[in-house]
C-alpha cells in the first residue's frame, strides 16, 4: 500500500535493503540501523522472508531493540524485539 504521495511499503524495501546489505559485508560484525518506523518493518520482513501481509502486521514499538541474527546460510532470524504472529513464518523449504 503507498502512502499519498509517497512510496509504497516495497519501494522503501528496494531502497533501504541495499543499504543494508552494504552494511553486512562490512568486516564489523555487529550492525546498529536507526530509522523510521517503516524502513524498519521492511527491513525486518526482508530479513526473514515475510510477504507484503507480514510486512503490514509487524508491529514495531518507539526506542525498542530489535536484534536480528544472521545464520550460516545467509538467512536471519528475530532473536529479540518484536512479538507477533507474523514472525513464526517460515519460508518454503526450511523447517
Amino acid at each position: 500500500q503507498e502512502a499519498p504521495g509517497g512510496e509504497s511499503l516495497s519501494e522503501v524495501t528496494g531502497r533501504a535493503w541495499p543499504v543494508m546489505e552494504s552494511r553486512l559485508s562490512l568486516a564489523e560484525p555487529d550492525v546498529l540501523i536507526v530509522a523510521h518506523c517503516p524502513v524498519i518493518r521492511c527491513l525486518i520482513a526482508r530479513a526473514i522472508s515475510l510477504d507484503a501481509t507480514g510486512v503490514s502486521g509487524l508491529e514495531v514499538s518507539h526506542a525498542v531493540s530489535i536484534v536480528l541474527t544472521q545464520s550460516g546460510t545467509g538467512g536471519f532470524r528475530l532473536a529479540r524485539g518484536l512479538e507477533t504472529e507474523a514472525l513464526n513464518h517460515r519460508p518454503a523449504g526450511e523447517a
